[in-house]
């Protein structure tokens, strides 16, 4: 019943999902997000890239394509968490006085309407993540140029810590204000972040280094949030 209840609040949302899925995936793949024969903010970051061991073995129209499609994944991460922002109890389709009585129709713990909806929005999260890779491959295929499927899918398979680390950074933001207002409090975030994100999706690859300080610093980020947003809960009366 819990899961129904996310599903619910969640399907109207699927037709955005598709549709994000889509453009990203399919528009104009191997080019930087601004449609440039480069990066729209990556240029020398690309250079660099030409420099190391993983330009050596898949070459450079592979290497291309795989850059440029990393620089839109992790965009896909913050896009996708605000698509599917809540935290069982507050979402954009309940003001936050009716979820009240939405919530006592189930019989189930807020610690678990909390959790059992972050998941769902992380399986949401995922699904996006693969689709905009699967549409991108075989938007290439039939283009008849090169496609890095392996480097591409480590690539997103990164992305996810970032998707859990603004997912949970969202749902701990919907528990105090309203949705819009959390997206335009993690705008200038989101912006200052894009270098160590881009960097986070692409170390591994590139110079064989597992970023550990990252990816521990998005955890700790998702933990904390998670647990200022089930405080948060737990603290109000009904």
């Amino acid at each position: 019943m819990t899961w129904y209840r996310h599903w619910l609040e969640l399907r109207w949302r699927l037709p955005l999902f598709a549709l994000v899925a889509l453009l990203l995936g399919a528009w104009r793949p191997g080019r930087g997000m601004n449609g440039a024969a480069d990066f729209s903010h990556t240029g020398r970051m690309y250079k660099a890239l030409q420099e190391t061991v993983l330009a050596q073995s898949i070459g450079t129209e592979d290497l291309f394509i795989w850059a440029a499609f990393t620089e839109r994944i992790w965009i896909l991460a913050w896009l996708s968490a605000f698509l599917f922002v809540g935290n069982g109890l507050r979402t954009a389709l309940l003001p936050r006085d009716l979820s009240i009585y939405y919530m006592l129709g189930l019989p189930v713990s807020r610690g678990r309407l909390i959790w059992t909806r972050h998941a769902a929005n992380l399986i949401a999260g995922i699904l996006l993540l693969a689709m905009t890779w699967g549409v991108h491959c075989v938007v290439l295929w039939f283009q008849g140029r090169a496609v890095p499927f392996v480097p591409m899918a480590q690539s997103a398979a990164f992305t996810i810590l970032i998707l859990v680390a603004w997912i949970a950074v969202m749902a701990a933001l919907s528990a105090v204000m309203y949705e819009i207002w959390a997206f335009l409090a993690t705008l200038p975030l989101f912006i200052i972040t894009q270098r160590p994100a881009w960097d986070l999706v692409t170390a591994f690859l590139a110079r064989g280094e597992f970023p550990w300080t990252p990816a521990a610093a998005l955890l700790a980020i998702a933990a904390l949030s998670f647990a200022f947003m089930l405080h948060a809960e737990s603290a109000r009366e009904f």
